[in-house]
């Protein structure tokens, strides 16, 4: 996706960050290590589309996380035309959250 229609993409919905923020806070206070897959089932999957993929993705700069390339997992994201993205296993860390 080039810069500009990038910004198109995310312009199109509004996307709660604070509560997808929280819904990582949260998941790390009651365990210690989780994938974002875990994360995501855990609070319903995703709702809103490639554009919440994308935030989930950028607020991982404020965790501590590995990324495992050598596993890998199919996110759909848009339910109603089969849309799936597939991600590396990503398992985001308690201890020395960023920010």
């Amino acid at each position: 996706v080039q810069g500009s229609s990038l910004s198109t993409l995310l312009a199109k919905k509004s996307i709660n960050r604070k509560k997808l923020r929280e819904n990582m806070r949260l998941a790390l206070k009651r365990k210690p290590q989780i994938s974002l897959k875990e994360i995501i089932d855990q609070n319903g999957g995703i709702q809103q589309g490639l554009e919440e993929v994308i935030a989930y993705l950028n607020l991982l700069k404020y965790y501590r996380y590995e990324i495992n390339e050598e596993q890998s997992w199919d996110l759909h994201f848009d339910n109603q035309k089969e849309k799936c993205i597939r991600l590396p296993l990503i398992t985001l860390y308690k201890d020395a959250s960023k920010r």
